[in-house]
């Protein structure tokens, strides 16, 4: 019974820091890098996102096209 209380509770740990850790802002972050994404226009349904990674920017749209 003992073992299961310590599984349950590192199980529960374990839960909690993940959620706490996929809060966000908006921006990615790991070792190398950290990346921005923002909403820059919309028009006709189709909206384009300017990306900052490392100092380049790149722009994009969610009909796929990609941009510099």
């Amino acid at each position: 019974m003992k073992t299961y209380m310590v599984l349950l509770i590192s199980y529960l740990i374990l839960l909690l820091a993940l959620i706490l850790s996929s809060c966000g802002s908006g921006k990615y972050e790991d070792a190398r890098h950290e990346t921005d994404i923002e909403l820059i226009a919309e028009k006709d349904s189709i909206k384009v996102y300017r990306l900052t990674n490392n100092g380049r920017v790149l722009y994009f749209t969610n009909k796929g096209g990609i941009g510099n």
